[in-house]
């Protein structure tokens, strides 16, 4: 295994060969696809035993979800819209979709008949540690299984 470091670390913990190598048994029989949801879900035979996570562009929250390069001219509000769309879809058929974006009211509303959960994370974003802060994320999801005390108000 090769391991290289642009850091000015002497000892990096970036992977563990022996995580890195479980991971690889677990995904043996697993597909990576990447190209636009439309035409890749639209193919899909999606059904109850399917687990899709989404990870789309997050809607930009006036600054605050640390994702400013994303914009209306890489993944719309209409982007969204179909999005949600195509999750209420899978959702009626009882696959298992768990969605990451910001926490944005306007994607509380969108997807308000989902269970959605609220996170805190250390954003790991920027150039230097002065830049990097906590921000407020959301998991959203077709299904009931998390601790539901911390769903964000709408």
């Amino acid at each position: 295994m090769l391991l290289v470091t642009l850091a000015r670390y002497s000892t990096p913990r970036i992977c563990e060969e022996g995580k890195i190598k479980n991971a690889s048994r677990a995904m043996k029989s697993v597909e990576i696809h990447d190209q636009d949801f439309r035409a890749f879900l639209g193919a899909l035979d999606i059904g109850p035993r399917c687990f899709v996570y989404v990870d789309p562009p997050y809607a930009i929250q006036n600054g605050n979800n640390g994702f400013l390069g994303y914009s209306d001219s890489i993944f719309t509000w209409e982007d969204q819209v179909a999005l949600a769309t195509c999750v209420a879809s899978m959702k009626s058929k009882k696959a298992k979709v768990m969605i990451s974006n910001a926490r944005h009211k306007d994607l509380i509303g969108l997807y308000h008949d989902f269970p959605k959960y609220e996170i805190t994370r250390s954003s790991v974003i920027g150039g230097s540690t002065a830049s990097r802060r906590k921000v407020t994320e959301m998991i959203i999801t077709s299904y009931d299984q998390l601790d539901t005390d911390r769903q964000p108000d709408n």
